[in-house]
């Protein structure tokens, strides 16, 4: 197993959400290619539903651990955190379809390649000892966001650059 060293940030610190977008509650631990992040389901949180929180939400909470483990790297390095997009989801697999409120769940979020700009991180959502689902998502994070959005023909927003 490997060791995970414990976090000294707020989770606000490591991702570019701000409230009320941002949907995991803490890191667990963490080392260079792995964290274990954990959320409670909240009736007030985004995307809650009278029947409690919607299952595909489970990749949401695994892509924002993975931005937290970005974001850790970032810092350890001195560099800020910087937005990253999803580019892909594969073999996404839930065995719920409706998280309870109340539920505690932790995100396990792997780095299995790291080319960059492009990461793969291999993700698992747990409740209790009974894995809810898994996903591997595949993200970009532009080392120049500005340039990018220019070469695209987007001007860019001031709060993302």
């Amino acid at each position: 197993m490997t060791t995970l060293k414990p976090c000294p940030y707020p989770v606000t610190h490591l991702v570019p959400q701000a409230p009320p977008m941002v949907l995991i509650d803490e890191i667990l631990g963490w080392n260079q290619d792995q964290v274990v992040t954990a959320l409670t389901v909240r009736r007030d949180a985004v995307f809650a539903q009278d029947a409690g929180m919607p299952g595909h939400i489970a990749l949401e909470w695994m892509a924002q651990s993975c931005a937290a483990l970005v974001g850790l790297r970032a810092i350890e390095e001195q560099q800020p955190v910087r937005i990253g997009f999803i580019l892909g989801t594969r073999d996404f697999v839930s065995s719920v379809s409706w998280y309870d409120f109340g539920d505690r769940l932790t995100v396990t979020a792997t780095c299995t390649y790291n080319g960059g700009e492009m990461a793969q991180f291999d993700c698992r959502l747990d409740r209790e000892q009974q894995t809810c689902a898994t996903a591997r998502l595949t993200v970009f994070q532009p080392n120049d966001l500005a340039g990018m959005l220019k070469s695209q023909g987007v001007a860019a927003v001031s709060a993302l650059t």
